[in-house]
């Protein structure tokens, strides 16, 4: 790896820190719209550290942050951050959220990192040479049965909750084990890459949301559909099934298709 993608993943695991360090107080949060759309404070923090980064290692590169917006320099490459995914969790008191930053060259992830400042974990990955956990090249799992299987499901913030109950009630009826919903995503597809879980859902998800954990599970050897059982187009499709490969994937798919 080279030196500038170290600093990057120094200043997430810094931005960890800082996200780390609001856990158990009482935030202050601003809407973005409706009451489940704010930020607060740590998101706003962690992402200035981010935003500094990035323009002082790759200050040719677009930026694109959940709070910030789009910093667009005319470039083929964009780094896609989330500053806090998780931000309801670290409000309530959850100890369940990460920070995220992903490289796009075009709509093709080729390098992203994952901190969750909780346990201490860095993941991250790199197009072609795997993906990894402090230092430790990390693997889909084997398991292909449902009874032994953990699903995580994620949505967009703006998805109905009919349909999320009806998704997550296909899951179950499979005969899955359990089903996690995190609201915290980014997490989620760090624990299919390191062979915690088997299966992952995402419908309809921001982009900073889902774009790493792409690369993360593609790289640990896992398998990412669309809902129809195809290759998915680009890494920009925020609607996908993703697994560790057996195949519980394409009866998944069967059931998704009814």
């Amino acid at each position: 790896m080279n030196q500038k993608f170290k600093n990057i993943i120094k200043a997430t695991e810094a931005s960890g820190a800082i996200v780390w360090s609001y856990f158990g107080t009482s935030l202050k949060t601003t809407s973005k719209g409706t009451p489940l759309n704010f930020v607060t404070e740590a998101d706003l923090k962690s992402e200035k550290n981010l935003i500094r980064a990035v323009k002082k290692e790759f200050p040719q590169y677009n930026i694109q942050s959940e709070e910030a917006g789009f910093i667009n320099n005319h470039s083929d490459y964009t780094f896609v951050m989330d500053p806090l995914d998780g931000t309801i969790n670290l409000k309530t008191g959850i100890p369940y959220f990460s920070v995220t930053m992903a490289l796009l060259k075009g709509d093709e992830a080729i390098f992203a990192v994952v901190h969750n400042p909780v346990t201490g974990q860095t993941f991250w990955a790199e197009k072609g040479r795997g993906a990894y956990l402090h230092g430790q090249k990390i693997r889909v799992n084997k398991v292909s049965e449902f009874k032994e299987s953990i699903a995580a499901y994620t949505c967009g913030w703006q998805t109905p909750r009919g349909y999320s109950r009806n998704f997550i009630k296909k899951l179950n009826d499979l005969g899955i084990q359990r089903v996690l919903t995190s609201w915290a995503p980014v997490y989620d597809f760090c624990l299919l890459a390191s062979g915690k879980i088997e299966v992952m859902t995402c419908y309809k998800n921001e982009l900073h949301d889902f774009v790493g954990g792409l690369l993360m599970v593609r790289e640990a050897g896992g398998r990412l559909t669309d809902y129809q059982g195809r290759a998915l187009k680009n890494d920009r499709v925020n609607t996908c099934l993703l697994t560790n490969g057996s195949a519980m994937h394409n009866k998944i798919i069967n059931v998704l298709k009814k």
